[in-house]
């Protein structure tokens, strides 16, 4: 019986980019009562390096928008004394009813060999965009509540 191929081994090979999407959580993010879809997936582009689309949508009488995320000052965010855990991108997440983009810091110096932490962003709906409201950096195993 023929297996099932997984996205990483038709990047490349069918002249077309696979997407393997990795996870969807429905919300309501923008306060009209409606569920938005909260998505993250890959592409080939990304190759093992995590989701490069991470997006909200929006199912509207116009069709499906993507409703627009305020990060040009994300990488502003983080203090000096911490670092990015390698190249891997952000998650997104809802937490408790809002938006949160998080990814794996350390604190700089130690590398992988010091207690991972992780760095967050809280987003609020301005009506326009989702828009940067707190800033969180947690132990990993607090922030995902083990």
């Amino acid at each position: 019986m023929p297996r099932a191929l997984e996205a990483e081994e038709l990047c490349g090979t069918t002249g077309q980019d696979v997407l393997k999407i990795w996870d969807i959580e429905y919300a309501d993010l923008d306060g009209d009562k409606k569920e938005e879809a909260i998505v993250e997936a890959q592409t080939c582009a990304m190759g093992q390096g995590g989701s490069d689309i991470t997006e909200v949508y929006k199912l509207t009488k116009m069709g499906l928008i993507t409703l627009p995320i305020d990060r040009k000052n994300e990488k502003l965010i983080i203090p000096a004394e911490y670092e990015r855990a390698g190249s891997r991108s952000y998650r997104l997440d809802v937490r408790k009813g809002v938006l949160v983009t998080w990814y794996p810091v350390y604190r700089a110096g130690q590398g992988r060999s010091g207690p991972q932490l992780v760095w967050s962003v809280t987003y609020k709906w301005n009506g326009k965009a989702f828009i940067p409201s707190q800033v969180n950096i947690v132990p990993e195993k607090e922030f995902h509540g083990r």
